[in-house]
């Protein structure tokens, strides 16, 4: 019997490979066919990647209307200089609002401040938070999206 060449052993793994994101993009498809009402509603696009449903550069109005018609839970936050992204799971999926825009009239600000003494010593980190207005503080960040 004649020993497999590592060039078809590659290859077969990239097969597997393959046909592995074609199944989780086929359950992604049939995830927007049963949103498809929802969907239509909304100005931003939709996309896929790897194995999570996104929604590309929604608007404030959009990515509230995407929040409160899933319903995921805890929503993580990463901000950028003027956008936050938004990621949550859905059962097994993943839904992120990708690079959405800000409340009216806020920008993101990152601020370094002193974290006193609790379990680890006092240490400096940056802080990143949308701010309103100038003084209003519209929303802290969660641990998951200081920690990046």
């Amino acid at each position: 019997m004649r020993k497999k060449s590592q060039r078809i052993i590659d290859l077969e793994a990239c097969v597997k490979a393959t046909a592995a994101q074609f199944k989780k993009q086929k359950k992604l498809l049939a995830f927007a066919k049963q949103h498809a009402a929802f969907l239509d509603t909304l100005k931003c696009r939709t996309s896929f990647y790897s194995d999570t449903f996104d929604f590309d550069y929604p608007t404030h109005s959009d990515a509230v209307k995407i929040m409160q018609y899933f319903r995921a839970g805890k929503w993580s936050k990463r901000y950028s200089e003027s956008k936050v992204t938004y990621a949550a799971t859905l059962g097994d999926m993943g839904l992120r609002l990708y690079e959405g825009a800000l409340p009216p009239h806020c920008r993101v600000i990152t601020e370094t401040v002193t974290v006193p003494e609790r379990i680890i010593p006092e240490h400096v980190e940056e802080k990143t938070r949308i701010v309103c207005n100038e003084d209003e503080n519209i929303d802290q960040p969660t641990t998951e999206a200081a920690a990046e």
